[in-house]
């Protein structure tokens, strides 16, 4: 009996925190307005397929800043990854090794 009463808490426990899983968001409210707390892994980051260095480099001096990855999201959420040698921009070399 005790078994049983043990697997009905662990089931309404797990029920319950499936619930709560799917409502990653409260809202407090403060004097100075409200403060929304978000948690819990964020969308994924839309597929926009490899980045074309050429495309991206505007002003074409054969490099990538951080400003220029901007468009490409995964390639800006990923920078500094990317910069192999941490000098603050990505050449084509390290961007065709980021892109393996």
């Amino acid at each position: 009996m005790k078994a049983i009463h043990t697997c009905v808490s662990c089931l309404l426990l797990l029920a319950s925190a499936a619930a709560v899983a799917e409502d990653n968001t409260m809202t407090i409210d403060r004097p100075d307005g409200p403060l929304i707390v978000n948690w819990g892994q964020p969308p994924p980051l839309p597929d926009q397929g490899r980045p074309d260095f050429d495309a991206l480099d505007s002003n074409n001096d054969g490099r990538l800043t951080e400003g220029e990855a901007e468009p490409h999201a995964l390639l800006h959420t990923d920078f500094k990854f990317a910069d192999g040698n941490r000098n603050g921009s990505i050449s084509k070399t390290e961007l065709d090794r980021w892109n393996r």
